[in-house]
């Protein structure tokens, strides 16, 4: 993808044919410090999508938003677009997995940037990261949400052999010694609790 810079912000071009992008274009990660406009107090954000992002950076590709919508959030401070893949001299990293291994990266013709684009493979099952590819983050005001009266509080028992590896577990914490437990858990659904 690449995006317009223009004073105020960033506008981002749809996809087109390799050497069809108007002059003066840049990839997200050619733009030194990315615009972010203010945040506009009038605007009514779409709830859904700050749900969505608060708190998150994702690819335009995990949100289920068209891009008139994502840049119109934008354009109204809600939104933010940063850089996936940041390259200082020669050495790339990776904004979302933190990758800096240089034989971690890889190069492909880019379809959606027209040019040669940089990707992470750390974090390629989690989408394809590239040079042209923007992080989108929450900017915008918090979402409402109701914090339950009780909070991951189990009631259950622990069997007598849970509650002795409880118990040694608390003793070797106050004590601060090493505490080796052995358990058998299925398929990873019970656990040992601690009892305090």
């Amino acid at each position: 993808m690449r995006f317009n810079l223009q004073e105020g912000g960033l506008t981002p071009i749809q996809t087109l044919p390799p050497n069809r992008y108007p002059p003066g274009t840049l990839r997200i990660s050619q733009i030194e410090t990315i615009p972010k406009p203010p945040l506009n107090p009038n605007f009514n954000p779409n709830p859904e999508l700050q749900q969505i992002l608060a708190g998150k950076q994702l690819l335009l590709d995990d949100l289920p938003f068209i891009l008139e919508e994502i840049q119109h959030h934008y354009e109204n401070g809600c939104i933010t677009y940063n850089k996936g893949i940041s390259t200082i001299g020669k050495t790339s990293s990776c904004a979302r997995c933190g990758n800096r291994n240089p034989q971690l990266f890889g190069s492909f013709t880019c379809a959606r940037c027209g040019d040669m684009c940089t990707y992470c493979r750390k974090c390629l099952m989690m989408g394809r990261i590239s040079e042209c590819t923007p992080l989108i983050g929450w900017s915008g005001p918090p979402p409402a949400f109701d914090i339950p009266a009780k909070v991951l509080e189990w009631e259950g028992t622990l069997s007598d052999g849970q509650q002795n590896a409880s118990n040694r577990a608390v003793e070797a914490v106050l004590q601060n010694t090493n505490l080796l437990v052995w358990a058998v858990c299925a398929a990873g659904y019970e656990y040992v609790r601690k009892g305090y």
